[in-house]
């Protein structure tokens, strides 16, 4: 009986790799992103200022901002498509991810305080709570905050370059987490 569980212990040892190579291999393969609408913070769960704008954000401020990272997102990674959850969807759930988050602070900002006084007035700024995860099984693939702030800019800088901004940032974060695990 001993030398029967030796065995066993030693070829699922043998086959860990196996299983580790197959689930890598898996990750660079994904070629979707269906992209959530972030959730706004919890109103009854905020206690700083950031949590109070968080959850206060407007919802047509997170359709742009889904809209921006589904126009945003092939450009940043090459050869992927993105769609909006709830959408058509991805047709391979095997190939897809999901992306989404919570908002964790929102400010709108102000064009002209930023061209007119500077020194960081009038400054936009969109942070969340982002993860990845894997369509067909929900193993969440990566999670980190994701933040852009626009102080300034040509004439006071636009909130469509803001959105543009953080989706980019979002493509990086999706890049930077799907080459970690490949």
């Amino acid at each position: 009986m001993r030398i029967i569980m030796n065995r066993l212990a030693i070829a699922t040892l043998a086959a860990l790799p196996l299983l580790a190579a197959a689930q890598i291999s898996h990750a660079a393969n994904y070629d979707c992103v269906e992209v959530e609408l972030f959730q706004p913070g919890d109103s009854s769960q905020a206690e700083s200022r950031e949590d109070k704008r968080a959850a206060a954000i407007p919802p047509e401020v997170l359709a742009t901002l889904q809209q921006g990272i589904v126009q945003e997102l092939p450009n940043t990674l090459k050869g992927m498509t993105a769609v909006k959850a709830g959408d058509a969807g991805c047709p391979d759930a095997a190939t897809a991810i999901s992306f989404g988050g919570t908002v964790t602070d929102y400010k709108k900002g102000n064009k002209a305080a930023r061209y007119f006084i500077g020194l960081g007035a009038g400054k936009q700024k969109f942070a969340v709570n982002a993860w990845i995860k894997a369509k067909a099984s929900g193993a969440v693939l990566g999670e980190d905050e994701v933040v852009d702030r626009k102080v300034g800019g040509i004439f006071g800088g636009s909130a469509d370059k803001g959105v543009r901004d953080f989706a980019e940032k979002v493509g990086g974060f999706i890049k930077k987490t799907l080459k970690s695990k490949s």
